[in-house]
């Protein structure tokens, strides 16, 4: 079976949003109360700008990605994108960590910068 480009292309697109809908809806049994209080489609734009912004920094994966998502979505509140946060920026950039490193090495600066403030 030869497939073409565009087809490929299709089908990539397709995976992309099977796992964006994953990925809210797993973002929605993490974080109910957000999923409540915000219209389903603020919610799922939420979760999109996180998955491309784990993209953009190297972070991909089904697992590593939805980490990262859950961590924005935790420190939303506090900060409303992470890849902005200046005392991250170094870990976000770092192009010698892999996918899971990263979101470790992440979810590790901000508990050490946060403490008790993330839940």
């Amino acid at each position: 079976m030869i497939v073409t480009s565009d087809q490929f292309e299709r089908m990539q697109q397709d995976q992309d949003r099977r796992f964006l809908i994953e990925c809210a809806e797993q973002m929605r049994s993490l974080w109910p109360r957000e999923a409540e209080e915000l219209p389903p489609e603020v919610f799922d734009e939420r979760v999109r700008k996180a998955v491309e912004a784990a993209r953009a920094h190297g972070i991909v994966g089904g697992q590593p990605t939805c980490r990262f998502v859950n961590l924005q979505f935790g420190v939303f509140s506090i900060f409303p994108d992470i890849t902005q946060v200046p005392w991250l920026l170094p870990i976000l950039e770092d192009a010698s960590l892999g996918p899971d490193p990263k979101v470790d090495r992440l979810w590790e600066e901000v508990h050490r910068q946060t403490g008790p403030a993330l839940r």
